[in-house]
């Protein structure tokens, strides 16, 4: 048990000094953006893009909700948009994950 411990502490050790340390030529992180704009003056900033058909049915009930609660429609694209040609000009909220999304596989 004794053993377990000091093997336990040694790995937390480790992880937080290699934690601070990054390796030389990497890459800096880009910064979070925790809010996203939906609406604008009363316009869409932003559009959903979906890829399965749960997903289809996802995007389909947010977009009513946030027309609901703004009066302003949110497009609903299919996932074979390329990123590059959305992420320039809006907000974009991609639904599902890189199994069912190819918009989220193409940004791995």
């Amino acid at each position: 048990m004794r053993f377990l411990n000091v093997l336990f502490t040694f790995i937390v050790l480790l992880a937080a000094i290699t934690a601070d340390a990054a390796p030389s030529g990497s890459i800096p992180l880009k910064q979070l953006h925790l809010v996203t704009q939906l609406v604008s003056q009363n316009r869409a900033s932003a559009l959903l893009v979906a890829g399965d058909a749960a997903g289809r049915r996802a995007a389909g009930e947010i977009a009513a909700g946030i027309k609901a609660t703004t009066g302003v429609s949110i497009a609903v694209v299919l996932d074979d948009v390329a990123p590059e040609q959305v992420l320039r000009h809006t907000n974009v909220i991609a639904i599902g994950n890189m199994a069912t999304n190819r918009f989220i596989e193409h940004l791995y």
